[in-house]
């Protein structure tokens, strides 16, 4: 039996390029649509996490910043909520 692997792979790209109409496997906007998506939901807490740890001039308060870091070393719950913010 003469089988050729060109032959067959080629056979199926052949396939898969008349069923997708040479569409990529992985389309840009779905990727794009996923990181839109997911970047939507965690800003507003990424925002509120920086602002806890930033004075009105945006700078980053080293007294919040410590408050914080102590209370993440007694508690895991205090970690959590910290990045849950």
């Amino acid at each position: 039996m003469d089988i050729s692997l060109e032959t067959i792979f080629q056979a199926m790209y052949d396939h898969y390029d008349e069923v997708t109409g040479s569409l990529p496997a992985f389309p840009e906007q779905a990727l794009i649509e996923s990181m839109m998506k997911l970047l939507s939901h965690v800003t507003p807490a990424t925002i509120r996490s920086i602002g806890a740890m930033t004075n009105e001039n945006g700078e980053v308060d080293v007294t919040r910043l410590v408050n914080a870091c102590e209370r993440v070393v007694r508690s895991p719950r205090a970690l959590r909520e910290l990045f849950a913010a």
